[in-house]
């Protein structure tokens, strides 16, 4: 009985150390520079929102910001007027979202698969790379995850009881989603849904739930008011553009050039479970119960949206991560299976390989840099990485640490999530810095100056609209008739003017426009 206590209380120690192992990465997640596009559109728009006093037609510059719905933005400049203008305000609301998410799933799987622990499976869910990355951009997929999740729990509810109150809570859920990113929640909800309904011989079911009025109703009353708005505000063309163009439009063609081959996915897939693809991947078989209708319903959650993204001209790795969610599920149930199990050779060495090319992933940007050089990083940056000390001796002492876990037989569950904790704090406090001072330090440091000097933003064959958000100025594109320019130095050769340099910083610069007036 002592000896159960003592495992038992051994246990939850070493789950509160990975939970705080966790909290670390996510603390320097939250300050992070902002990264073009995406985090640059909507943080520039949201700030726009608060310096106009405008709040229901999304504006980036003097052009209309229609890639997505309303409710991101709302919610980025309430976070804004509260905390500030800065990243941390900006990054909280997908943090804060990611918490809900990741807690209402582990509920659910708890209540389908009573030997999980929710604290085990959310825990699974957060160490995810794919999840960790996500939960802490500023853009609305953090949102709309959380409202897909909601959403398709409620339907695999409304199979198990047949109640209109789960109906009404996915359309809800749904109506919210679809103001954070249009049609995407309706073509991975429905679907899964619906495929789910005809496998299990529940087709009355998908038809009850799309003809109910009382879900409708609650959907149209979400949905309705801000596209009236829009509307009454601009014109139908908007409209268009924002449902048809930018929903069906990314699967039909390729948007600003993400395409990809059809193998696309299944190489983003590794990358975004990392350090559990052994855990996902090999005991494949041993995995799926299909005869348990919450599996069925989770591996189909998780093949509509790889097999519907595949297919879509537009791809993008996060598109992926809107069926990541039920793949934690399968990756915890692995853990459970091998409970008992200690750490082997074959996890060390693939936990030492991935610790291998961490190490060396700085010294291949720099090669592939040297083959095809380019503007879009700083490759001065991860030189100076490659000369400091304390990430390669971090890596070392990872690799010391699995050592001494595998010749003591630590518990393998243990070794694993220990593993994966570690990956993301040395993501977070290491890489993902290096790569974004890489593309973007240069671009804020004369944002900056702008604003200090109180220099009109104008960037010149560049879109880079976090120089809107760190200038606060409007952002103003290609009007080549202002006299003070931002630009990269790859793009003068297409200026025809006569300009003098103001201020450099690496890649970027501001000119000053010389003509006879000035």
């Amino acid at each position: 009985m002592k000896d159960v206590e003592g495992v038992k209380k051994l246990q939850t120690r070493q789950l509160n150390f990975l939970y705080l192992l966790l909290l670390i990465a996510y603390i320097p997640m939250l300050f992070l520079g902002l990264t073009d596009y995406d985090e640059g559109a909507f943080a520039a728009t949201s700030l726009q929102m608060l310096r106009d006093g405008q709040y229901f037609v999304p504006l980036l510059g003097e052009e209309l910001r229609l890639e997505k719905p309303i409710l991101s933005y709302w919610i980025q400049s309430l976070f804004l007027a509260i905390f500030g203008n800065n990243e941390f305000a900006l990054r909280l609301p997908s943090v804060i979202s990611a918490v809900a998410w990741g807690y209402v799933f582990a509920d659910f799987i708890q209540k389908c698969d009573p030997n999980i622990r929710n604290k085990n499976q959310v825990l699974t869910l957060f160490l995810l790379p794919g999840f960790f990355l996500i939960s802490s951009v500023a853009t609305a997929d953090a949102f709309l995850n959380l409202f897909i999740t909601l959403s398709l729990i409620s339907l695999y509810k409304f199979t198990i009881n047949q109640e209109q109150k789960y109906l009404n809570s996915t359309a809800i859920s749904i109506g919210i989603g679809f103001l954070i990113k249009g049609f995407a929640i309706i073509a991975i909800a429905g679907p899964v849904f619906l495929i789910y309904c005809l496998l299990s011989n529940k087709k009355i079911l998908f038809l009850k739930a799309a003809i109910s009025s009382a879900a409708w109703i609650r959907f149209l009353l979400i949905v309705c008011p801000w596209f009236v708005v829009l509307y009454l505000r601009t014109d139908i063309g908007s409209i268009q553009y924002l449902l048809l163009g930018q929903s069906f439009g990314r699967f039909s063609e390729a948007m600003e050039n993400h395409s990809g081959n059809y193998y696309y996915y299944f190489v983003v897939l590794p990358f975004l479970i990392f350090p559990f693809l052994e855990n996902f991947l090999l005991p494949l078989k041993k995995l799926l119960n299909l005869r348990k209708s919450h599996e069925k319903f989770l591996f189909i959650w998780f093949l509509w949206v790889f097999i519907f993204f595949t297919f879509s001209s537009t791809k993008l790795p996060h598109y992926l991560i809107y069926g990541l969610t039920p793949l934690a599920y399968f990756i915890e149930k692995s853990f459970q299976i091998s409970s008992q199990a200690v750490y082997k050779f074959r996890s060390l060495l693939f936990d030492v390989i991935c610790i291998l090319l961490l190490f060396i992933f700085p010294y291949i940007i720099i090669y592939v840099a040297d083959l095809n050089p380019t503007y879009e990083l700083s490759i001065q940056y991860f030189e100076n990485f490659i000369e400091e000390m304390t990430p390669p001796i971090l890596l070392f002492v990872l690799f010391a640490i699995l050592i001494f876990q595998f010749i003591n037989k630590i518990r393998y569950v243990f070794v694993k999530k220990f593993f994966a904790a570690s990956l993301l704090c040395y993501l977070s406090f290491f890489l993902l810095p290096l790569i974004i001072d890489s593309s973007q330090k240069d671009l804020k440091v004369l944002s900056k100056y702008l604003k200090q000097n109180d220099l009109p933003l104008v960037v010149y064959k560049i879109n880079k609209p976090t120089s809107s958000f760190y200038s606060g100025k409007p952002y103003i594109r290609d009007k080549v008739e202002e006299e003070v320019l931002l630009t990269r130095k790859d793009k003068l050769v297409h200026l025809n003017q006569k300009y003098k340099v103001m201020k450099e910083s690496g890649n970027y610069l501001i000119i000053f426009i010389e003509n006879e007036d000035s």
